[in-house]
């Protein structure tokens, strides 16, 4: 039996096992716990795979960067259009003076003139016949594919500037909703029985179609190549400058002209000429050698009319 121990005996007591049992907690604890005393043992790791496991990888091959090939310009390997050759017929009709007979006319005069009132007879029989007229211009860009015709097309043209052209065919043609087309000689607007610049605008402004005929009214065939430049170059700049419109349609005077004439044309910027040849077919390779219908003083309508036909 164990004696009773007084107070102060079983305080003493348990100092003592405090003493020895707090040490003993923990060495206990070192042993298990990871963060106290020595680390803990390392947990057991596996053998390594097989040597073709743990072969490293080669690396993916890198594509090699591809040049580009250069391709050329469609203009380098393309071969230029070869020009269509069209063919149409269209009848241009010329006319110089419209106007009454002088009383001392010769017979140069007489068949160059056309009174107003057979001219008169002859829009009206065109009006009648369903022809539309149209500017030269519009032939020679349906030529090269570039417009449409009307359905019965005619292209009335006047030579030389005279000043009958604004008294009588100009007012006719208004009337009628017509236009035409007046080859001007530059070197002779304002002179006596031409036209002045101030006529020439007004019929430009009119709906008609105004364009070269030289500077002079000279043989071109004949010239100087310092000459012929300047026959059509000076022309045209005159002009254009007079107009505010653009001069691209030639008339060769007295339908005189050559390969040379034809060069200086195209260097200068022309797109086409008419001639004095007989005609009412053209074809794209001659568009500076248009043909043209002539109408005479003495025309009858019978006559003006046969000469619209086929």
């Amino acid at each position: 039996m164990i004696p009773l121990l007084s107070g102060g005996e079983q305080r003493r007591l348990w100092a003592v096992v405090a003493l020895v049992a707090v040490p003993l907690l923990l060495v206990v604890n070192t042993a298990e716990s990871p963060t106290l005393g020595r680390p803990p043992r390392a947990a057991a790791v596996a053998p390594p795979p097989a040597a073709t496991a743990t072969a490293t990888p080669s690396p993916t091959p890198t594509a090699a960067p591809v040049t580009p090939t250069a391709i050329p310009p469609a203009t380098a390997t393309l071969a230029p259009p070869v020009p269509v050759e069209r063919s149409l017929r269209v009848p241009i009709l010329m006319y110089h003076h419209v106007g009454p007979l002088p009383a001392d006319a010769d017979a140069l005069r007489r068949d160059l003139t056309v009174a107003p009132e057979r001219f008169a007879e002859q829009v009206d029989y065109l009006a009648r016949e369903g022809y539309q007229t149209m500017p030269l211009a519009q032939l020679a860009a349906a030529l090269h594919g570039e417009a449409h015709l009307p359905p019965k097309p005619v292209v009335l043209t006047f030579d030389d500037g005279y000043r009958d052209n604004y008294d009588y065919a100009f007012p006719m043609l208004q009337r009628a909703g017509y236009t035409g087309t007046f080859f001007v000689v530059t070197g002779l607007v304002g002179h006596a029985e031409y036209l002045t610049w101030e006529q020439i605008r007004a019929m430009a402004d009119g709906g008609m179609e105004v364009q070269s005929h030289g500077r002079d009214h000279v043989d071109m065939s004949r010239l100087s190549a310092q000459a012929l430049e300047r026959q059509v170059t000076e022309s045209r700049r005159v002009l254009e400058s007079h107009l505010g419109r653009g001069v691209r349609l030639f008339a060769y005077p007295a339908g005189r002209y050559s390969p040379e004439v034809i060069a200086a044309l195209r260097a200068a910027g022309y797109q086409a000429a008419v001639t004095t040849r007989h005609g009412s077919t053209h074809t794209t390779a001659e568009v500076f050698a248009l043909r043209r219908v002539r109408v005479r003083g003495s025309d009858t309508l019978p006559a003006f009319a046969s000469k619209l036909r086929p």
